[in-house]
């Protein structure tokens, strides 16, 4: 034992013992003498084939599982959005493929994906798009490439102002759009365009402070209003309604008094009436009606009496002057209910299942002047039914699959001759596309254009003429638009939109767990699985087949979880929702199911937090859904905050560094942003305030870096610049104003490297290019890869070693591709050019010394490769202590001939050991939120010191040049303890070593 502070070094030489330890550490594998990329494995080798262009309806935001289920149809053309290989643009057709076309194309980078196309009047469209210098604005277009432009930029700047929910009222010349949208991080309002850049204005400005937040707007029967709700700062979130004018804009009624809310949800016109459900204190959630004229709101009917229950207009369709939907009460469960728009014409239409289990109502649409919807019967399961609007006259069309699983129909659409087509599922043939005449013996599958078991997986029906036109996976094609007439000869390919190139697995967001990479990937067979890799061809496997078929679970945001990996994935059983694995096809299960059923109620993974995850999720709660923020560790779920209650929109997530196992969520309500610090538990959760700095905190992201949380903050001054912040008001503070002026830096993608701080900012002169810092105003500069105003746009920067990023760029020779950089201009390179236009890498991770990354050669499409990193040192789990004060450690990069440093600060503790050994293969608990990582059974102790006071440590290791020694993978850790060596220990982050080049 030591005193006092020493730097000691320990040669790594041929001795036994030592040797021993690092031939343990996950073997002693010799690396390639060249740090270039390799092609892992070629999950999905099929020969080259048409992508697909992925048609998707206008509606369509972010999801798949958009409740819209049909294309837009204008004009005898269908509109819709397809990647024909230059990225999602607005696409027409007239059925033919020759009448198939691109109507535009703004932004030739990435695609602008247009969404909410809007008729302002005949010949006349606004709608919403993305590009790289405006972020998603509002356009307006007659459909041609000529006439279509930025209508206006609302928030100036790459910022978004995210324009949603258009809706049209008037007509004629007098016809205009009212939407919703963003001109400040906090500042979200009601605006109304005629189509002209100068009628593009704000309708009102209804919380001129923090913003209304409009939502759900929707246009009465007549044309001429809209409803909507929002928060006015005064009266919480209630229904209003708007004329189109400032003046004809007005809060319809207060139903939960004062500060409360009523949340209006799920609003449909009827004749002259709006009916809308919402809370009111005596009843719950319930339907409302509103006199359109006179704006008079009445109870319609108490459907689930009582305080603490309710109904809503779940699955509301119109037909023959009515609202059909789906109610629950104690004694019928969810059931299909009808109104007039009156008490005494709201009603029970059929108890499909009888008792309180439920039958349902769901996917319902009209066709041959009856209802056909998915309905649930115990002996048959989900299947496709039909009604004419009486009990009696509603019945099981046809027992698809055999049996209590139903074949779940859905997305229908009519036929001539009194037939629908639709999709369903079934064991034999996947989800395809059938149609029915309403008859068992008029109801077959169309054609089974993914032969077998797989999955066409058909959507978005759409009837165009006397055809049905839908979105299906073809068989060597990919996804394309396919159009029938009900026939299996009559049902074809309209045209193939997507580009021929080598079929991709798509690698996707990896995650390492002790040397192993798990991603996302689709060989073809299973559709988009959950697959594992070694860092070798055989090595890489798939883990489990959650979603039999091609359809795939579509596995996203793996997530660390102690001993585990949590990540979302989707089945016909529970929809989208949290899984879990422990690495094996039996430890990946369900985990979370937050709305019991198929709807799926997860709605992001947030992140890791010591060794738990967050996430968010919708539950159903007393015959409404709510949001709430979640923690698990893998095993276990605990409601941590309830979002809806609190009327709080989550924007923020970042865990707390300096207090492992705790973290910060942030977001904002009517009255303005609001931060908390939680420890994963509902009782450790607890407010704090940053005061007047509130607003410039509301980052989306944060990065750790000089004792810090480094993030973009705005302010209106210097705009959207680099901030930090000690989580205290007065310890929150602009770094630099980098781009002064009305200009902004616009920081994206921080990644600290050590004692280093990296990020993409925007430049006076060059365009967006890589930034470094080392925390000083002088240390700080941008290195110029693009030569000239464009830019490179650097992406995706990934720590690989002290002091080293990797990162996506184009330097406008060789496209985007795979770079390095340690921050100086002679430091930072193209790693390597593997596509004669772009490859696009992403995905990144790193696995036993190498970067697994996705990316396409041209060759063999998006695949997972593989890049020896050389001497790389990374933390891989986060320190842990009774007191949240853990001692620092600070680990260099291991390389040949070169020497290994150690730092550690021991902070409040007198004794600690700083150890070095194998990985261990499966790590243990220690206690909660605190794991061993180290192979303690075959370690050694590096140095150890008794310390009068707080003091800053060093030791190293001096590493041979002896190649034999490449790859050798070892993890080091410091341990201390108040006194003697009996008391609970406080350890150090664990920092994973590769020895290397």
């Amino acid at each position: 034992m030591k005193p006092n502070p020493t730097t000691h070094a320990t040669t790594l030489r041929p001795h036994r013992t030592l040797l021993t330890i690092l031939a343990t550490c996950l073997g002693a594998a010799a690396l390639p003498s060249q740090e270039v990329p390799t092609l892992l494995r070629d999950l999905h080798d099929a020969p080259p084939t048409n992508d697909g262009g992925n048609p998707e309806p206008l509606q369509r935001l972010d999801s798949i599982w958009s409740d819209r289920r049909s294309f837009d149809v204008a004009g005898g053309e269908m509109h819709f959005v397809a990647d024909d290989g230059r990225g999602y643009e607005l696409w027409a057709t007239d059925g033919s493929g020759a009448g198939t076309r691109r109507l535009f194309d703004i932004d030739r980078f990435a695609g602008s994906r247009p969404t909410e196309w809007t008729e302002v009047r005949p010949g006349l469209y606004v709608f919403v798009a993305s590009t790289t210098d405006e972020g998603r604005e509002l356009y307006v277009s007659d459909g041609t490439q000529s006439g279509t432009r930025l209508l206006a930029d609302l928030w100036p700047g790459r910022q978004s102002s995210a324009p949603a929910e258009l809706t049209r009222i008037g007509s004629g010349a007098g016809a205009r759009v009212v939407f919703s949208a963003a001109t400040g991080p906090v500042d979200r309002e009601l605006w109304i365009t005629d189509g002209t850049t100068a009628g593009t204005t704000i309708l009102a400005d209804i919380h001129p402070t923090r913003g209304s937040y409009p939502e759900a707007i929707t246009a009465d029967a007549s044309g001429t209003l809209v409803y909507f709700r929002c928060d006015d700062g005064s009266h919480g979130r209630e229904l209003w309604v708007s004329d189109g004018t400032r003046a004809g804009t007005r809060l319809v009624a207060d139903l939960a008094p004062g500060s409360s809310s009523s949340t209006p949800i799920a609003l449909h016109p009827l004749g002259t009436r709006m009916l809308v459900a919402a809370y009111e204190p005596s009843t719950g959630y319930e339907v409302w009606s509103v006199d359109t004229k006179t704006q008079a709101i009445t109870l319609l009917k108490d459907i689930y009496p009582g305080p603490t229950a309710g109904s809503s207009l779940l699955g509301a369709t119109s037909w023959r002057g009515k609202l059909w939907f789906t109610a629950r009460t104690p004694e019928h469960g969810n059931e299909l209910w009808v109104t007039d728009g009156t008490t005494a014409g709201t009603m029970l239409v059929v108890d499909l299942q009888p008792g309180s289990a439920s039958g349902g109502f769901e996917h319902a649409f009209v066709a041959h002047d009856q209802l056909w919807f998915r309905g649930t019967r115990g002996d048959v399961g989900a299947e496709l039914f039909v009604t004419d609007g009486t009990a009696k006259g509603t019945r099981l069309v046809a027992d698809i699959e055999p049996g209590s699983a139903g074949s779940s129909p859905e997305c229908g659409a009519e036929l001539p001759g009194g037939r629908i087509a639709f999709a369903a599922r079934t064991s034999a043939h996947g989800k395809e596309a059938w149609i029915s005449d309403g008859t068992p013996a008029g109801t077959r599958l169309i054609a089974d254009t993914m032969p077998g078991a797989a999955s066409s997986a058909p959507s978005w029906f759409t009837k165009l003429g006397t055809k049905v036109y839908f979105a299906a996976n073809l068989e060597n094609i990919g996804r394309e638009l396919v159009v029938t007439d009900g026939t299996a000869s009559g049902t074809q390919l309209v045209a193939n939109i997507g580009p021929e190139r080598t079929a991709s697995s798509y690698p996707t967001d990896p995650c390492t767990m002790d040397g192993i990479v798990y991603f996302g990937a689709d060989d073809s067979v299973h559709g988009a699985e959950l697959y594992r890799t070694d860092g070798t061809a055989k090595g890489t496997t798939l883990v489990a087949d959650l979603y039999p078929g091609i359809g795939g679970s579509s596995p996203a945001g793996m997530t660390r979880c102690g001993d585990k990996i949590v990540f979302r994935a989707f089945t016909d059983a529970a929809g989208g929702e949290l899984f879990v694995t422990d690495g094996t096809a039996a430890g990946t299960k369900l985990l979370f199911d937050s709305r019991p059923g198929t709807q799926g109620g997860l709605q992001g993974i947030l992140g890791s937090f010591g060794e738990r995850v967050a996430f968010t999720a919708t539950v159903d709660s007393q015959n409404t859904t709510r949001s709430a923020l979640f923690a698990t560790d893998g095993t276990h779920v605990e409601e941590v905050f309830d979002l809806s209650l609190n009327n709080l929109y989550l924007t923020t997530f970042v865990a707390l560094p300096a207090a492992p196992g705790r973290f910060l969520f942030a977001g904002f309500d009517a009255s303005g942003p609001h931060f908390y610090v939680s420890d994963g538990t509902a009782h450790g959760t607890t407010q704090i305030d940053f005061g007047i700095r509130s607003t410039t905190l509301l980052s989306s992201s944060y990065v750790a870096c000089f004792g810090r949380l480094w993030f973009t903050g705005f302010d209106i001054a210097t705009g959207f610049e680099l901030w930090s912040t000690d989580l205290s008001s007065e310890g929150t503070k602009l770094f630099a104003d980098l781009a002064p002026g009305n200009a902004h830096t616009n920081p994206g993608d921080l990644c600290s490297a050590d004692n280093l701080l990296f990020f993409a900012g925007d430049t006076a002169t060059s365009g967006r290019e890589l930034w470094v810092t080392d925390g000083t105003i002088a240390g700080t500069r941008f290195v110029d890869i693009h030569k000239g105003t464009l830019g490179s746009y650097p992406k995706n920067l990934m720590r690989v070693g002290h002091g080293r990023v990797v990162f996506t760029a184009d330097d406008g020779q060789h496209g985007v591709e795979l770079w390095e950089s340690d921050g100086t201009d002679a430091g930072t390179r193209l790693v390597a050019d593997l596509h004669f236009a772009s490859s696009n890498p992403g995905s990144f991770a790193q696995i036993r010394g190498s970067l697994f990354f996705a990316a396409d050669d041209g060759l063999h499409g998006k695949e997972p490769w593989l890049l020896p990193l050389g001497g790389t040192t990374f933390e891989t789990s986060p320190g842990c202590s009774v007191d949240a004060v853990a001692p620092l450690l600070e680990v260099s990069s291991a390389r040949l001939g070169g020497v290994q440093s150690m730092h550690t600060t021991m902070g409040i503790h007198r004794i600690g050991v700083t150890i070095l050994g194998p990985v261990a293969s499966r790590r243990s608990p220690l206690r909660t939120d605190c794991w061993t990582s180290v192979d303690l059974a075959n370690a050694f102790v590096l140095e150890a010191w008794i310390q009068p006071n707080d003091a800053r440590y060093t030791c190293s290791i001096a590493v041979p040049n002896d190649p034999k020694l490449l790859g050798v993978h070892y993890a080091t850790r410091t341990w201390s303890f108040d006194s003697g060596l009996v008391s609970m220990p406080r350890l150090s982050p664990v920092f994973e070593s590769i020895v290397g080049r």
